[in-house]
């Protein structure tokens, strides 16, 4: 017989904690009945129920959302009295949540974002005209980290033929928006973008150029950016998207793995020798 485990199982209340883009979500349109109260109680602040399954172990299996693309999975026993929130796994080691979100948890279809994506303001950089062997498109907030340190990684992959679409948003740092706006605004945003990356200050999270008073025209795009972002499923920075084999667009959600470039980009693999990124390896 096979034995279950759970990691770490969260508190209930992690479940009801709203996120920034969760829409309102009327639980009394939901048939609640026979479920965890703790799962009652979630929807009730606006987590929508996708799917209940049969999972391993003689456990019930629940796909809840708090936005589109932002499921997850969690589990309860025949009496119903817990909820049990964490991966579970089998003795084989095998991720049966992770297993159970790609079968059943719903699928955003990306595709209908396509013009506002590609239309969006953005910071163009990298490869031109003819020279474009790639194209991604990549939230990102000027102040964010991880933004800056997926810059560094695809410098080498710019230098041969990548082109990067950097769709500025603003939420973490009271500068965020003037930053955003400072290279929306400039005559030469790809210049000032390299200089602000250049010049990041990692210790301060801070993009190396100064904010500048948001005009309401910029506020207006630099808001329908974040809106798309949103819109989409996307609650952080950085998140990418880039079309697959069949033309279909994928994300890619926070820093990508180095060895995850070459089929991310659809390109040969460039020399990444950065010391601070090889622990992204």
């Amino acid at each position: 017989m096979k034995r279950f485990a759970f990691s770490t199982a969260a508190a209930v209340l992690a479940l009801s904690a709203s996120s920034g883009f969760a829409q309102a979500s009327d639980a009394s349109t939901q048939n609640t009945d026979n479920l965890p109260k703790a799962l009652v109680k979630a929807l009730s602040t606006g987590m929508k129920l996708e799917k209940t399954f049969p999972a391993a172990g003689g456990l019930t299996g629940y796909i809840i959302s708090s936005a589109p693309g932002k499921n997850m999975v969690v589990f309860s026993p025949e009496n119903h009295q817990v909820l049990m929130v964490g991966k579970l796994v089998d003795d084989n080691g095998t991720d049966l949540s992770a297993k159970y979100l790609d079968q059943y948890g719903p699928k955003v279809d990306l595709s209908r974002f396509a013009p506002a994506l590609e239309s969006a303001p953005a910071i163009v950089e990298g490869a031109k005209g003819k020279a474009v062997k790639s194209t991604i498109y990549a939230f990102m907030d000027p102040n964010c980290i991880f933004c800056h340190l997926t810059w560094k990684a695809l410098q080498p992959y710019e230098a041969a033929g990548l082109q990067v679409h950097w769709i500025p948003v603003a939420f973490q740092q009271a500068s965020s928006t003037g930053k955003a706006a400072a290279l929306l605004e400039s005559n030469d945003p790809q210049a000032m973008l390299r200089h602000g990356e250049s010049t990041y200050v990692e210790e301060k999270e801070s993009l190396g150029i100064d904010p500048i008073p948001v005009s309401a025209v910029t506020r207006t795009k630099i808001d329908a950016n974040f809106k798309l972002m949103a819109d989409m499923g996307f609650s952080g920075t950085p998140t990418a998207l880039y079309k697959d084999a069949s033309g279909a667009y994928v994300a890619v959600q926070g820093m990508p793995k180095l060895s995850q470039l070459p089929k991310i980009l659809n390109m040969p693999e460039q020399a990444v020798t950065d010391p601070e990124l090889q622990r992204f390896r």
